[in-house]
């Protein structure tokens, strides 16, 4: 709450419900709860008091939570990220291009995607989650087939390239 007065030398008091706010005598008080906030304001020649009061409703933000980014293997079954249900509006973003206003969309490349989320109070929230798709390993000195006769034995030392 900001406001604005044109007494001169100005001695300004913030109250709340449970009295007067300690260590408050500035032009602006930061709200964070719902409640009935006074503002008592002292000045001029002659010294003159006025107050006014006014009703503010703190909202909640909506919940999103997209989870922890995400490392999958190429060819991988594509993920479904979810940003969760009873909003007002959603606005999906991958690497900062517009890509939906659905609650949930499927991945379909590396990359991050950003969710805002909006709920019916009018309150904004977003979060985001970063893909990132990886190769397979690889199997490299392994033949197709092998023949052996009876008895015998055939060892194989696979190398992969690790990743």
């Amino acid at each position: 709450i900001t406001i604005s007065t044109n007494a001169s030398n100005p001695e300004i008091k913030w109250f709340d419900d449970k009295g007067q706010i300690s260590g408050a005598t500035g032009t602006s008080l930061n709200v964070t709860k719902s409640g009935t906030y006074r503002v008592s304001v002292k000045g001029g020649t002659p010294s003159c008091e006025v107050f006014k009061e006014v009703q503010i409703t703190v909202n909640p933000k909506p919940v999103v939570d997209l989870g922890q980014d995400i490392n999958l293997c190429e060819g991988s079954t594509l993920p479904k990220l979810d940003a969760g249900a009873g909003q007002a509006s959603y606005n999906w973003t991958l690497n900062g291009k517009q890509l939906a206003a659905t609650q949930t969309i499927t991945v379909t490349e590396a990359g991050t995607y950003s969710v805002e989320v909006k709920n019916s109070f009018g309150c904004i929230n977003s979060d985001e989650v970063k893909i990132t798709f990886l190769p397979k390993p690889t199997i490299d000195n392994v033949n197709d087939t092998y023949t052996l006769c009876s008895g015998k034995t055939l060892n194989i030392d696979v190398i992969s390239n690790g990743t």
